[in-house]
């Protein structure tokens, strides 16, 4: 199965799975941000990591990330110029009160969901979006870290 590696819990890892990709949550730990090697004025030790693990991924069929935070939504620049890996850079609001928001969001679930194919997924059927979604979700109650899988960011030394 072909990987997506994203960043956020922002980006619904069952989105993923259901258009039969392998969602990979990159997570920096302290360790792995001490030894993040990649070089970036204004990038923090978190953003560091995570671009130096995704730019020494191998195998993955895309990357995903978010405008969560200032340093990350200007790492997408580095990353985009810096691999081959098809790169997204998903819109995440910061509120979800209005009909407004909502409706932006959904469109960003769109246009990931359009990446996903055009990175070798496939759209889902409401049935198989359902069972994906249920079996995250009882993963969440179980109290699982993640429902998805994810990956200690380990950057080359």
């Amino acid at each position: 199965m072909k990987t997506v590696l994203y960043t956020s819990p922002y980006v619904p890892a069952e989105w993923i799975e259901a258009h039969g990709l392998d969602p990979c949550r990159v997570v920096p730990s302290g360790k792995s941000c001490a030894r993040a090697v990649l070089d970036g004025e204004g990038m923090c030790p978190y953003v560091r990591t995570f671009c130096s693990h995704v730019l020494s991924a191998q195998g993955a069929c895309g990357i995903v990330m978010t405008t969560t935070c200032d340093q990350m939504r200007r790492a997408f620049d580095v990353v985009a110029r810096s691999t081959t890996v098809p790169a997204l850079l998903m819109d995440v609001p910061r509120t979800w009160q209005t009909v407004a928001v909502r409706r932006m969001y959904t469109g960003e679930l769109e246009r990931l969901g359009d990446f996903l194919v055009q990175v070798g997924g496939t759209r889902p059927r409401s049935d198989r979006l359902a069972e994906v979604m249920r079996t995250h979700d009882e993963a969440r109650c179980r109290g699982d870290r993640w429902a998805g899988r994810w990956a200690e960011a380990h950057p080359t030394a």
